[in-house]
Formats: C-alpha cells, sequence, structure tokens
C-alpha cells in the first residue's frame, strides 16, 4: 500500500492507493498560495491551515502504517519562504516534501490523466490541461505515455482571480482584463503543444472536475462518473458565462461546486475555455486521475 500528498496552490490532497485502486482520499482547501502572486512569500494564514490538514492526513496514513510521497507545486515552488515551509513540515509532521519543477508538475500530470482515461481515447498523440491554483501545465504525449512536448505558465485560477478579478458577479471590465491576460500568457505554451499535432484534449486538476461536478449538478462528488466525462467548447462557454454572473451566495448554493471555490472557478473556468478554443478542439474530456496518480505510477 502506497500513499501520495500533494501540497497546491488551493488545497492540499492524499491518495491512499493499493496497487493503482484508490483505498481513501481526502483533500483540504488551504489556500496556501494566497497573497503569493503579490507578495511573493506563503501567508501565516495559509501555512498554518496547510500544517493542520497535513496532520490530519497523517492520521489517516498512520491507520495504514504508511509514510506518503509529498509533493507540492506552484505557491511552494515561487515563494521565497518555499525552502522554509518545507523544513517546517518536516519539524511538525516528519514527513520530506519534494517541490516539483513545472516540468515535472506537468509531466506527472500527464500520466495520471492518460492513465486513468486508458482505452478512451483516439489513436494519436493527447494534450493534458492541468489547471492549477498558481499555474497550468500543457503537455503532450502518446497515450502509452511518452512524452513529446509541453511545459508550465504561471496562470492559476487563484492566481488569476487574485489579479483580475474583485467582484462576483463580473464586472464587464473585469472579465474582460482577465480574458485577454489569460489568452496573452497561454498562446506560446498552447503553440508549443499545437507543433504536437494532439488529436484529443483531456483536462485535470480542481477546475475541471469541479466544471463537471457542476454540469452532472453531483451532490456528492463521484470520480467514476467525472472521468471520461466530456464538456462541448459551446458547454464550457455557457458555465463560464453563468458563473460569472452569480453571486457569492447563488455559486454557494451550485450543486458540485466544493466550499472554498466559490472566488476563483469562474477565473478556472476562463482558463480551461482559452485552452479549447486556442488548441482549437470543440470538447475536452475531463479525468479525476490527475498528478496524484502520476506519482503514485512512479513509485513502482
Amino acid at each position: 500500500m502506497r500513499a501520495v500528498v500533494d501540497i497546491g496552490t488551493n488545497s492540499v490532497r492524499l491518495l491512499i492507493a493499493e496497487g493503482t485502486r484508490p483505498v481513501a482520499r481526502d483533500m483540504v482547501i488551504t489556500r496556501l498560495g494566497k497573497g503569493v502572486d503579490q507578495n511573493g512569500i506563503l501567508g501565516h494564514a495559509g501555512i498554518a491551515a496547510t500544517i493542520s490538514a497535513l496532520r490530519r492526513f497523517q492520521q489517516l496514513t498512520a491507520a495504514h502504517s504508511i509514510t506518503p510521497t509529498v509533493v507540492a507545486t506552484s505557491a511552494v515552488r515561487e515563494a521565497a519562504n518555499g525552502a522554509r515551509f518545507a523544513d517546517l513540515v518536516r519539524q511538525e509532521v516528519g514527513w520530506e516534501v519534494r517541490i516539483l519543477s513545472g516540468d515535472e508538475e506537468a509531466a506527472y500530470s500527464f500520466r495520471g490523466a492518460v492513465q486513468a482515461m486508458a482505452g478512451r481515447l483516439p489513436e494519436g498523440p493527447a494534450a493534458v490541461v492541468d489547471i492549477g491554483g498558481g499555474s497550468t501545465e500543457i503537455l503532450v504525449g502518446t497515450t502509452g505515455g511518452s512524452l513529446l512536448t509541453g511545459g508550465s505558465v504561471p496562470v492559476g485560477a487563484v492566481r488569476m482571480a487574485e489579479r483580475y478579478l474583485t467582484s462576483q458577479p463580473l464586472a464587464i471590465g473585469e472579465r474582460e482584463a482577465l480574458e485577454a491576460a489569460v489568452k496573452e500568457k497561454l498562446q506560446p505554451l498552447v503553440a508549443k503543444a499545437r507543433q504536437a499535432n494532439p488529436r484529443s484534449l483531456i483536462a485535470v486538476g480542481g477546475t475541471a472536475t469541479t466544471l463537471a461536478a457542476i454540469d452532472l449538478r453531483m451532490a456528492e462528488y463521484d470520480p467514476e462518473l467525472v472521468t471520461g466525462y466530456r464538456l462541448s467548447e459551446n458547454r464550457l462557454a455557457e458555465l463560464y458565462a453563468q458563473l460569472g454572473k452569480l453571486s457569492p451566495e447563488e455559486l454557494g448554493r451550485l450543486a458540485g461546486l466544493q466550499p472554498g471555490r466559490e472566488d476563483i472557478i469562474t477565473a478556472g473556468a476562463c482558463i480551461l475555455l482559452t485552452v479549447c478554443r486556442l488548441l482549437e478542439f470543440g470538447e475536452c474530456a475531463v479525468s479525476d486521475g490527475d498528478l496524484l496518480f502520476g506519482v503514485l505510477s512512479s513509485l513502482g
């Protein structure tokens, strides 16, 4: 039995598995990366919430007598006090934290996505987009797992919401500024991905799975129903427009939207819609298999 913990910009997640079969999962929204884009450091509140979540996970992993592999992504990677945070986790929880590079994060996300979608993809290269809180990764490779091209850009749901959105419903000027910035920042990475001529697009990460859950009106999240669910470009545009018109209270009542994502889901939807349009795909397939599963598969 093995376990993986992902310390992300918006949430901390745990996966315990027997082979490739999930045995237990947990997720806590801690917003570790709040303010990193403006201040360059991890804030006290996010650090405290993350340490608390890790202690909760520690009880779960101890019950299975396993020590997890712990990875951290965009927020810890970019923060000036990221290494100090990793030291704090070692002191407080006893776990070593591996801070992933953008390329490593993309590679693990790709591996997890294509494995989860095995047998459900057309022939030819597949593109995987992973929208996180602080960054977006796009990677193209074969469905057998061989990587061809891709990378990471600092365009994430938390980062873009903090930079461009101050109101909900969105003000017209803020919506336009968000869309222009997302398009501009994604274009070089998308151009690189297009050179590999991908035949399909897989979307992973909290934005994609949440949009699928909203579209399915899920009262309780079901990863089996989410994996393989297809969102057309038109439906993504409708969801983005709908989300942008709702108040925080109305967003909080949406089935499928996890508490804590109300202020970032619209920015995330904008990113996914923009990727679909720039890559000229009429739809994307959502996968619950992502970085966690990619790291898990690398453990042998």
